[in-house]
């Protein structure tokens, strides 16, 4: 069968939902067209050449996402005799307006939404937008941002507010839910918070799909370990985009209460951040001179970033810290799924029962909350001293073979052509 995605990332164009989607449809046994944008808005100036027998990549040099949908119908209208069944993924959330616009036609036509990152209740945007609105009182901003699904309907209908992202986000979800066949999330937790209170209506609509890793990609990857210096340090690596909400904080306390505590470590252990990262820690570094121990690169491409993770003795995930009333963080971060195909121990600075969570503590990896500087140290130790034993088996259920699987699976059962 042929499917057509819609993504506004897709490879060439870097960014990690253009990849996670490339690695899954690729291992798929049905082919694809898949229509995108050439811009590089929202993801990383850098190109990603990636190709595959069953997927036709057509890039729109739109000016702007309203262009960009139109050009998205504009094409399918010529070519929709061809396609079985459709899917759109977010983010950015304008795939789904063109999946409304198609699904309006064309009922019989299977459509998965899928959601990489919630729309209506993201917590990126809703302390973004409340932090911002000089009109709320404090009280009110800390109540929305305790508990984003109470409150942002609410704020919503106030009339100076009732136009922003998060009211629009609330609506396009809101229709999404209703039209779309299936609603794809890549993570239990994500599913549920984005429901909320319409998940028993919703839940039989509702898949699973986790970020996954292409094996046959990694394994070209060939890292000459005998050449290496007898006494290089155990390098932790942590490659992507860091912020105020996902931060080295915890880490650089964390090193530098185990270089006290036990010195020899400063001839041992290195960490590496590659890719963009606030000038705050980098000063925070040199003025407890860490600079030996810890070190910021520039980003680099996505080839790179594979062979630096595949050379690295460990892996690094820091998940987002937010500051709201839910049982843990939602996202599951897609490095994680590379992270995993290396074949690496992993590190996880994560909140409990988070997704990454279950899936470090499946594999016998050590995690740690943020704020527990001490229990950060003495883990880095006992990876340091080869403490570690890693289940590199419960990493192979993330493999894009197994994933896409699935995927096909949930055609065939569904599609209705």
């Amino acid at each position: 069968m042929k499917g057509l995605a819609i993504s506004w990332f897709f490879p060439p164009e870097t960014s990690a939902e253009g990849l996670v989607a490339y690695k899954l449809l690729k291992a798929s046994n049905n082919s694809y067209d898949v229509f995108s944008s050439n811009k590089a808005i929202w993801g990383y100036d850098v190109k990603t050449v990636r190709n595959s027998r069953n997927i036709v990549n057509y890039a729109f040099n739109a000016v702007n996402f309203s262009d960009w949908v139109q050009m998205c119908l504009g094409l399918y209208n010529l070519k929709h005799d061809e396609y079985d069944f459709l899917m759109t993924r977010s983010m950015p959330p304008e795939s789904h307006l063109v999946g409304l616009s198609i699904k309006s036609h064309n009922r019989e036509l299977l459509w998965m939404a899928s959601f990489g990152d919630p729309l209506a209740y993201n917590p990126y945007e809703v302390t973004n937008v409340v932090k911002n609105r000089r009109m709320l009182p404090q009280f009110l901003k800390s109540r929305i941002l305790n508990n984003p699904r109470k409150w942002v309907p609410i704020i919503s209908k106030i009339p100076y507010l009732k136009n922003n992202i998060l009211s629009r986000m609330l609506e396009l979800e809101n229709k999404v839910f209703e039209n779309a066949d299936l609603l794809i999330f890549p993570n239990k937790k994500q599913c549920i918070y984005s429901l909320g209170t319409n998940y028993d209506t919703l839940k039989k609509k509702a898949v699973v799909l986790p970020h996954s890793y292409d094996l046959s990609e990694l394994n070209s990857i060939q890292i000459d370990f005998d050449n290496m210096s007898s006494d290089r340090k155990y390098t932790f690596l942590y490659t992507g985009h860091l912020d105020s909400f996902r931060n080295p904080l915890s880490i650089i306390k964390a090193v530098e209460l185990l270089l006290k505590k036990y010195p020899e470590m400063k001839n041992k252990v290195l960490f590496k951040f590659i890719g963009n990262i606030p000038d705050y820690y980098k000063n925070m570094v040199m003025i407890k001179n860490l600079y030996k121990n810890i070190v910021f690169l520039p980003p680099v491409n996505y080839d790179e970033t594979l062979r630096q993770m595949k050379e690295a003795d460990c892996l690094l995930l820091i998940d987002a810290e937010f500051k709201y009333d839910y049982d843990s963080n939602i996202f599951l971060a897609s490095k994680l799924s590379d992270y995993m195909g290396c074949q690496k121990p992993i590190l996880g600075i994560t909140a409990k029962g988070s997704p990454a969570y279950t899936i470090l503590k499946e594999s016998n990896n050590l995690t740690f909350q943020n704020d527990d500087y001490e229990a950060i140290a003495e883990g880095i130790k006992e990876y340091v001293d080869g403490n570690v034993s890693v289940n590199l088996e419960s990493y192979k259920k993330y493999e894009n073979t197994v994933i896409a699987a699935v995927l096909d699976d949930l055609v065939s059962r569904n599609c209705r052509s």
